[in-house]
């Protein structure tokens, strides 16, 4: 089986289930089930997509603020607006485009990192000074 989550091959009933990203293993005798290790290890696990989707929803609900721009956004900048790579922030940055004025000064508000990049990207009208005004009064 391929994909996120692989089992690899041994007697029924002695299989050992692993993260296909990092390779972390859950053999049998593992104290909780095997699923659920897995399941919890999804959340912290720094390679896995799922998880570090997870933490930045996390960190918007928790009021930790918003995930910055990572590097590797900043420059795929133009392949994500065409809507290459990873899902969740090829969308963002297409709504982000997408989004007039009034919108992207709002989403500024959350992500000023990702507005900046992509008015700086396309070349469109920052939205800076409408929040900056919107703050003061």
């Amino acid at each position: 089986m391929s994909g996120p989550i692989s089992e690899s091959y041994s007697p029924p009933g002695d299989h050992i289930v692993y993260c296909a990203f990092c390779g972390e293993s859950y053999p049998p005798g593992t104290p909780t089930s095997k699923s659920q290790a897995l399941a919890d290890h999804i959340q912290i696990c720094p390679l896995h997509p799922v998880g570090v989707k997870l933490r930045r929803v996390i960190a918007l609900i928790t009021g930790d603020g918003a995930p910055p721009l990572s590097d590797h956004d900043l420059a795929n900048l133009g392949a994500l607006l065409n809507g290459e790579g990873d899902w969740w922030s090829a969308q963002f940055v297409r709504l982000i485009a997408k989004s007039d004025v009034h919108r992207r000064s709002r989403l500024r508000l959350a992500f000023p990192e990702h507005v900046d990049a992509v008015e700086d990207f396309l070349g469109l009208p920052s939205t800076l000074a409408i929040v900056e005004h919107f703050c003061e009064g």
